[in-house]
């Protein structure tokens, strides 16, 4: 090879070389321009960056049928429930779940009574009786107790039923109660008779006597204060004397109060 030749292979390969380190320059440049781009949208769109790694928060569950629980409380209802208190039935204000008929009277059959008067209160439905079935037809409700209910008889059975009678058709739109034992209509007693429907008039006569005369009207404690003014006549002084008068009357307990709105609710029927 000809010195000439040899100097013209040594240009050509520095001229590559140089290429090659120009296009490695610009490559780094493009990729240095690109990672700002990046970090311009990635601060622009709000996405904060830690100078350290932080812990996840919430829960996380690998169970496809997990739910999240509610919150809040679960509210409760009210519900009159009669039991048996010397010899006549009482109403006795108690929380329950709801108040749709079978969770009442699932009530009445299992619950004890409560309360300060709780000692004094019993109950006439034979131990162990269960709701087999409710049904609810109108504004009459049939009731399938178990064969335990069999076991009263006579005055005992006669406070069952109103316990049974009372406590449901005090809920709204429930005017009577028809029994069943086993799935088989039973007749049962009340004090206008034997019957397989029984009423809320049918049964109140067996509410518990007021032990003291009750108030007059369902209000609550009222207090109503009237003022009259007489004139005297005096030889020293002709001005008027003001005399007051205060009327109170006296609340009555939740017994008293429902006795009254039943009692009332069958007059005359």
């Amino acid at each position: 090879m000809s010195r000439r030749a040899s100097h013209r292979t040594r240009r050509i390969e520095r001229t590559e070389r140089a290429d090659g380190a120009a296009r490695g320059d610009r490559a780094a440049r493009a990729a240095l321009a690109l990672m700002a781009v990046l970090l311009v949208l990635i601060t622009g769109c709000g996405i904060p960056l830690d100078d350290e790694p932080r812990a996840l928060t919430g829960s996380l569950s690998t169970d496809p049928d997990a739910q999240t629980p509610a919150t809040g409380d679960a509210s409760d209802d009210t519900a009159y429930i009669f039991y048996v208190h010397t010899d006549g039935l009482v109403a006795v204000s108690t929380r329950v779940s709801d108040s749709n008929p079978d969770t009442v009277l699932t009530a009445l059959l299992t619950t004890k009574p409560s309360g300060p008067d709780a000692e004094t209160l019993i109950s006439q439905i034979p131990a162990g009786t269960r709701l087999l079935d409710l049904e609810r037809t109108g504004d009459l409700v049939r009731v399938d107790l178990s064969s335990e209910f069999s076991a009263a008889n006579g005055p005992a059975l006669q406070l069952a039923v109103g316990q049974i009678v009372l406590t449901l058709t005090d809920l709204p739109g429930i005017g009577s109660v028809g029994f069943r034992i086993d799935g088989k209509d039973a007749t049962v007693s009340s004090p206008r008779g034997d019957a397989t429907k029984v009423g809320t008039c049918d049964v109140v006569s067996l509410l518990a006597a007021p032990e003291e005369p009750p108030p007059t009207s369902l209000d609550r404690t009222t207090t109503t204060t009237t003022t009259t003014t007489t004139p005297t006549t005096s030889t020293d002084s002709a001005t008027p004397t003001p005399t007051t008068s205060t009327s109170t009357s006296v609340p009555a307990d939740t017994a008293a109060l429902k006795r009254i709105e039943l009692m009332a609710q069958c007059a005359g029927g």
